[in-house]
């Protein structure tokens, strides 16, 4: 799994050039060397469109598609190993609950990882 944050850090990592610490990204170059398969277990993507201020996430592993459209109340959960033309929307379905709940954790792990970078507070009011 890549996205488009890992370009930078890969090709600073590829031509030997020190990768910033507060860099999103990861760099792919020990996938693209085959040293190993993977370094990513899911990727992030936001949305967020003004107006009328839709404010989407996206996530992806191996196996799920997943979005939230925030203040909506709703979500889309596809498995695209049975379903990759995404047919069938399972983010309702009972028998995904504990999925679509691992995903809210990622969702909101991922957004505080990915969240900007602000300067830190030299004080505080």
């Amino acid at each position: 799994l890549h996205s488009s944050v890992d370009l930078m850090p890969t090709l600073l990592d590829l031509v030997d050039i020190n990768i910033p610490e507060r860099v999103q990204g990861v760099s792919q170059a020990p996938v693209l060397r085959a040293q190993l398969n993977e370094v990513r277990h899911h990727v992030y993507a936001e949305y967020d469109e003004s107006p009328p201020h839709h404010r989407i996430r996206f996530l992806r592993d191996h196996r799920y598609s997943f979005a939230y459209f925030s203040g909506l109340d709703f979500g889309m959960l596809f498995d695209m190993d049975a379903d990759p033309q995404q047919q069938e929307n399972l983010f309702t379905s009972p028998s995904h609950r504990n999925t679509v709940s691992h995903f809210y954790e990622l969702l909101a792990t991922s957004s505080i990882e990915f969240d900007s970078w602000l300067p830190a507070k030299i004080s505080h009011a």
